[in-house]
């Protein structure tokens, strides 16, 4: 099925250490998946070492095909979300935490509800009746990328289970 479409996940991670090289191995382990089941024909990784500390930037580095971009000082969750959608290569944009939490292979639902119903986003939670958590953190805020990541988005997909989304590419101020 796959199609057209380069899709950049970006992972944002501060103080990772622990988690980051599982959680890089398992979307590294989805591109076949997501290609296969997607109109998406290959995925750019970015992670955005958000003032790490710790080891989280060498271990991401340890892996040949993820860019990897570094904030010297902690900017937050959203800076480092939209540095990494500056920088992937990708036409369709969506974000991972770090920490496992959730399966990278729900991006090939996304992607497809995208291309089917013709939207500009579709967004997803954690704390759905019917999501799946992979790992050991209790569900969080839905991931819903403001407006003035994506300024002219208007067409939604809810009730999806993870993030993905068309870029609308933002001017650099």
């Amino acid at each position: 099925m796959a199609g057209p479409h380069v899709l950049t996940i970006v992972i944002p991670a501060l103080n990772e250490e622990e988690a980051i090289g599982d959680t890089l191995r398992r979307t590294r382990e989805a591109r076949a998946f997501i290609c296969a089941n997607s109109p998406v024909s290959d995925v750019d990784i970015v992670v955005v070492s958000d003032g790490s500390t710790d080891r989280t930037e060498e271990i991401a580095k340890t892996f040949d095909d993820v860019t990897v971009l570094v904030f010297e000082k902690n900017r937050g969750y959203g800076a480092a979300i939209k540095c990494g959608f500056e920088h992937g290569r990708g036409d369709l944009v969506s974000f991972l935490d770090a920490d496992g939490t959730c399966d990278p292979k729900t991006f090939a639902e996304l992607c497809r509800v995208l291309e089917e119903q013709q939207v500009d986003l579709a967004p997803g939670s954690r704390m759905g009746a019917d999501s799946e958590l992979t790992a050991r953190q209790p569900p969080l805020v839905e991931h819903i990328l403001p407006q003035r990541f994506l300024p002219g988005a208007q067409r939604t997909a809810a009730g999806r289970e993870r993030f993905g989304c068309r870029p609308r590419r933002p001017r650099v101020r």
